[in-house]
């Protein structure tokens, strides 16, 4: 039962981290494929001026009229227009892609601390014992062992900064944790737990 319970959970983390990584994938090469069609037309660009030397006007690639509709008379007026070039829209796919790059990291990042949270509520209803008096909150100890996992996973919801304290708590309890972190083939494996809790 107990050893289900981690599964399951490490089975949800391990999924959710699986769809990340196939979006990563997605917006790399939807990005890439999108830079080759601007960088060839750059270099055709670039051949085209160096073929007619000064005289050559570089055109933007689009104009781009921006409006807003007049309230009192319901006519639509300019605001400003801007030109985008090329280089821009190299520029643009970029900055695009390290954006959801960032999002993609928030999501990693809030489905491995619903992976702790949860770990840690599942160690807490297993073995009490585990888990610090102070965790508990205002209950007598009597009351403890009639909680169901339900309450231990709401428990462990409510804490705040949690993601290093628990890991911390994990490696204090089970001993193998920290001797498996120190002897794993992934590089630097606790250094980069610590960097995720920050």
């Amino acid at each position: 039962m107990s050893k289900e319970l981690f599964d399951n959970e490490l089975e949800k983390l391990i999924q959710n981290l699986t769809l990340i990584q196939h979006s990563q994938r997605i917006v790399k090469k939807t990005t890439d494929r999108e830079l080759k069609v601007f960088y060839e037309q750059k270099q055709i660009r670039d051949e085209m001026k160096e073929k007619q030397g000064k005289g050559y006007e570089d055109l933007p690639e689009s104009v781009d009229l921006f409006t807003a509709v007049n309230p009192y008379t319901g006519y639509i007026f300019p605001l400003k227009s801007k030109k985008t070039s090329i280089e821009d829209y190299i520029r643009i796919a970029h900055l695009n892609k390290n954006k959801q790059y960032q999002w993609l990291l928030v999501d990693a990042y809030e489905f491995f601390l619903i992976f702790i949270k949860r770990t840690f509520a599942c160690a807490g209803y297993v073995d009490p014992n585990f888990w610090n008096a102070s965790d508990f909150g205002n209950i007598s100890i009597s009351d403890i062992s009639g909680k169901d996992l339900k309450w231990f996973m709401d428990k462990a919801e409510t804490k705040k900064n949690v993601v290093q304290p628990f890991i911390n708590h994990f490696r204090n309890k089970i001993t193998t944790l920290s001797k498996t972190e120190n002897k794993c083939h992934i590089d630097a494996l606790k250094v980069k737990l610590s960097l995720i809790g920050m």
